[in-house]
């Protein structure tokens, strides 16, 4: 559930249990993949007696490296999704850290000209 007043969720997991949520799960989801994508290709690839075994083998070689790849970039993701919570989190009132509309409150006063003084 949405909380304006302290955080994005009330019941956001800790960071370190989330980083290794998403770690295990894009390694996961790698692997899989991986294997399934190696598997053809060591159909495809392999001479015609031993299709089997050349997939397997190709599978067994390939498939927790593309596991690990997809691990890093989970962790990337996981570190910059908590940073960005962490900056974006309201600590003096919400409307202090809209970078958004200070941005645009300062183009519109750009564009409308120079202020007179006096």
């Amino acid at each position: 559930m949405p909380n304006p007043d302290t955080n994005r969720y009330v019941d956001r997991v800790p960071v370190s249990d989330y980083f290794v949520e998403v770690v295990g799960e894009t390694f996961g989801t790698g692997t899989v993949g991986g294997a399934t994508l190696h598997f053809f290709k060591g159909i495809y690839n392999s001479p015609k007696g031993a299709r089997l075994v050349g997939a397997y083998h190709t599978v067994r070689k390939n498939a927790p490296l593309v596991g690990v790849r997809f691990a890093v970039w989970g962790r990337l993701f996981a570190t910059f999704d908590c940073t960005m919570e962490y900056v974006h989190t309201p600590k003096r009132g919400p409307l202090e850290h809209n970078h958004i509309r200070r941005g645009r409150h300062r183009v519109s006063q750009d564009a409308a000209g120079p202020r007179r003084v006096g």
